[in-house]
């Protein structure tokens, strides 16, 4: 790949030397943005270096660029609101002023954005925004990316599973990828500490809901029965407390998707920890109990989060890590475990959608690589982590993904 790609984004995509391209839409290219202080940012150019105004175009291609204006614009709100539910909306602008070959800018607009800011052309965001490398399209990018593109398959009827979209190193996210949207600690994380506290709260919701003939049935968790799962919740919950008032000073050594280290080797039951579960969880012998401790604790975990800065440091395990990264992590440990119990136990719901899809986001970080398009949040949750067993169509399907599972988080 040359490396002078940025003087012509347009003959540089021709020639497949572009490394933002997502995909190859009717008249045009869409590309993700090179700078993502608003994540999600996407541009589309059209396919002639020589064409600079919407008007030169012949009639029925001016109407495929529009359309493939529409096409992009609504795979990134698709996209950006499976990983960010603080998206508002998104904005279209053809402009041209400062590069003069015809091109669209699609703009994710969110919640966190500053007061002064939310509400007004993103132009008026200041100029280092563009320049600062803290913005700077990396590959921690990779899995939005890939839902853009994903997106962008499923509108134009395009098989997305067929087509790999590279990182900017020119190579299909690896472990490098980081699942937050922005890569700087701030305000917008509070939309992280909120998804936290929504799947926090469902996950109680469901225990608080559970009839007494229930706790003796197995869970979704190898080896444990619903009682065993949730007295880990009750150390989860306890684990969650100490964390946020364990404030470090060190940089990061992990982050949402480094946090979590995994192996392919399910529980056995030897672990000690868990073996203390299993006899802490029979202790308590009648749920009411259980369900009332985890009431007590689970309830003064959600407003620990509530209350606290997602920029802020802290220390678990010996590592560093952002709040909103821990928070984030834990998005996915809470949809796990309601799927333990919604997918093993008759009239139980499941985990709100939202959190089902970053915890998809995150587990497809932890792996380096995006499951299949046609695999809901639920199936990937599950076939990932090993809670379900794959049909040899589905196996086919994961092609060789499959050899890499499951993924068992530690």
């Amino acid at each position: 790949m040359t490396s002078d790609w940025r003087t012509n984004r347009i003959e540089s995509a021709l020639r497949g030397e572009n490394p933002t391209v997502l995909r190859r839409l009717r008249a045009g290219f869409a590309v993700i943005g090179d700078v993502q202080f608003l994540p999600g940012y996407s541009v589309l150019l059209v396919d002639d270096p020589r064409v600079q105004r919407l008007s030169e175009l012949p009639k029925a291609k001016r109407r495929d660029f529009l359309a493939d204006m529409d096409v992009l614009g609504e795979a990134v709100e698709q996209a950006c609101r499976l990983l960010d539910p603080a998206l508002r909306r998104v904005n279209l602008e053809i402009l041209g002023n400062a590069d003069g070959f015809l091109h669209a800018h699609v703009w994710p607009r969110f919640a966190w954005e500053p007061a002064e800011l939310v509400r007004v052309p993103v132009w008026l965001y200041p100029r280092e925004n563009w320049r600062d490398e803290r913005h700077a399209l990396a590959p921690r990018h990779d899995v939005l990316r890939q839902r853009i593109s994903d997106e962008l398959g499923r509108l134009t009827g395009r098989d997305a599973s067929r087509e790999c979209v590279p990182s900017v190193q020119g190579r299909p996210g690896g472990p490098g990828i980081a699942f937050r949207l922005s890569s700087v600690p701030g305000p917008h994380y509070r939309a992280g500490v909120d998804l936290f506290t929504r799947s926090w709260a469902a996950l109680l919701a469901v225990v608080a809901g559970l009839p007494e003939r229930d706790f003796g049935r197995p869970s979704g968790c190898a080896g444990w029965l619903v009682r065993d799962l949730v007295c880990h919740l009750v150390i989860d919950a306890q684990d969650v407390l100490i964390t946020l008032v364990t404030p470090a000073d060190a940089e990061p050594t992990v982050d949402a998707v480094t946090y979590w280290k995994a192996g392919n080797q399910p529980p056995d039951g030897d672990d000690p920890l868990d073996a203390l579960t299993v006899r802490l969880a029979a202790a308590y012998e009648d749920p009411e109990l259980l369900k009332f401790h985890l009431e007590d604790v689970g309830s003064a975990a959600g407003r620990a989060a509530r209350l606290a800065d997602p920029g802020t440091r802290v220390r678990t395990q010996d590592q560093v890590l952002t709040t909103g990264d821990y928070l984030a992590a834990y998005v996915l440990e809470w949809t796990l475990h309601h799927l333990d119990l919604s997918d093993r136990l008759p009239g139980v719901a499941g985990p709100p959608a939202e959190g089902a899809a970053a915890s998809r986001a995150l587990l497809e970080a932890i792996a380096g690589a995006a499951f299949p398009p046609s695999f809901s949040d639920t199936d990937v949750l599950l076939i990932g982590t090993g809670r379900r067993v794959p049909t040899p169509a589905r196996l086919d399907e994961l092609g060789a993904l499959a050899t890499r599972l499951p993924l068992v988080l530690g």
